[in-house]
């Protein structure tokens, strides 16, 4: 009897870390998503902000928690278009 209770035992501990495992996947998986949506989101307001005026840094902060990204990912953007704008790789239109 003290062996059917081991297994019955091992079966919920298994289970139970898949289904731990298995949440944690999806919700790392979304979370990854929402964060490139909100990314390329930025980044098509700023190159916005950039062609129709010279925003200032506090500007470019009501941007960038208005599409609800970390700053430092805001930072990386800005660099990437700005790098851009400088070399010539940038369409305004």
């Amino acid at each position: 009897m003290i062996e059917s209770w081991n297994d019955v035992v091992l079966i919920s501990l298994i289970l139970g870390f898949s289904i731990v495992y298995f949440l944690w996947v999806t919700v790392y998986i979304l979370k990854t998503v929402f964060d490139e949506v909100n990314s390329k989101k930025f980044k098509k307001d700023f190159i916005a902000a950039v062609i129709h005026s010279k925003p200032t840094w506090e500007e470019i902060q009501e941007i960038i928690k208005l599409c609800k990204i970390s700053r430092a990912r805001a930072y990386e953007i800005i660099q990437i278009v700005m790098r851009d704008i400088l070399i010539g790789n940038l369409s305004f239109g």
